[in-house]
């Protein structure tokens, strides 16, 4: 019994050895986004696609969010990966149309999309300096790093 008590101190006293004795592996690690530029939702009122360039032209969009009817809002979740504002009301409009939406659809070819939210990114400065003058809400957003490159 001493023996085994012996052999179980020394494996205990060998892994304690090795445990100290094992180096951590350290990896620097560089933050590539700008400090100060973070990515952030606007929340205007009465924004719309033939307002839009008026306030965001110069910024980096990311992403358009419109407002959807409540009645088929449950069927049509959309955000849009901005690239321009004509290519946003193509797949708004074609996105209504193939949900079976065509007399929503229609309305919107000759009358603007309203727009609920968009996610832009870029200095804080600015954004507010860019959208001074309207009435707008701004949240910084937290989980949009699949957004920005």
């Amino acid at each position: 019994m001493v023996v085994s008590m012996k052999k179980i101190l020394l494996i205990i006293f060998i892994l304690m050895i090795l445990f100290l004795l094992r180096k951590e592996k350290s990896i620097i690690v560089f933050n590539e986004l700008d400090v100060d530029s973070n990515a952030y939702y606007i929340i205007m009122d009465n924004l719309n696609t033939n307002n839009f360039n008026d306030y965001f032209k110069g910024l980096e969009v990311l992403c358009i969010y419109p407002n959807i009817n409540p009645i088929y809002e449950n069927k049509i979740k959309l955000n849009y990966i901005y690239d321009n504002i004509n290519n946003f009301k193509i797949f708004y409009i074609n996105s209504l149309k193939d949900k079976g939406y065509y007399i929503e659809a229609n309305k919107y070819l000759l009358n603007p999309i309203i727009i609920r939210k968009v996610l832009v990114y870029g200095d804080i400065i600015d954004i507010k300096n860019k959208i001074r003058g309207k009435k707008y809400e701004l949240v910084r957003c937290n989980s949009c790093s699949n957004f920005i490159n």
